[in-house]
């Protein structure tokens, strides 16, 4: 008779119970693109075609879009922002989110740290997203130049549309470049089966 019991109670437990699947599902901004990055999730891109001062350029990402001005962190993300571009028509050069380390400011010979300041390693990304080392191989020949005029370096990185496609530099970032590239982290939705 207990064992019947137990068998009820165990057989009615298992009927009420339902496996909770773990089901992400990710969702970007209108007018976003995603792409999965290795190291860190799911993350968003926007390529607006407005000229702009990487200062004006991170602040319209910020403010208008809830975003950042945006990494580069692989082959499918290059190529999906070049692509954009063209398909515009636009030539010149977009801003990317990439700003030199403090570390490598200022003339060449008085930097801290040279061994921090290789052409892989001088600069860091605004969206802390981004840690490949991707895009800091696709230099335009001669770049990184470190220019200083006045009391302003190069200091900040755009992405040249044409010529030279797809190859970044660094530039003031008082410049007026024709676009720019943002980013945010994928929203995540949780659905799961509820329990009893």
């Amino acid at each position: 008779m207990k064992l019947l019991l137990v068998l009820l109670l165990a057989g009615g437990a298992l009927a009420s119970w339902r496996p909770e699947p773990d089901c992400d599902d990710y969702t970007c901004p209108s007018g976003f693109q995603m792409f999965d990055r290795a190291d860190t999730g799911t993350w968003c891109i926007k390529v607006v075609t407005d000229k702009k001062t990487w200062w004006e350029a991170e602040k319209e990402c910020r403010c208008k879009y809830g975003a950042t001005l945006s990494g580069i962190e692989s082959d499918v993300e290059h190529k999906y922002i070049l692509n954009e571009l063209q398909k515009g028509g636009v030539s010149g050069a977009v801003w990317i989110g990439a700003y030199r380390r403090a570390a490598c400011r200022g003339p060449v010979g008085n930097w801290r740290s040279k061994s921090e300041c290789t052409n892989e390693y001088m600069f860091q990304f605004t969206d802390y997203n981004a840690r490949g080392r991707y895009i800091f191989s696709k230099w335009q020949s001669n770049e990184p130049t470190s220019q200083i005029r006045g009391n302003e370096q190069e200091n900040c990185v755009a992405m040249n549309v044409s010529p030279n496609s797809g190859s970044i530099k660094d530039e003031f970032c008082s410049a007026q470049n024709i676009g720019f590239v943002c980013g945010v982290s994928a929203e995540g939705k949780k659905y799961g089966a509820s329990r009893p």
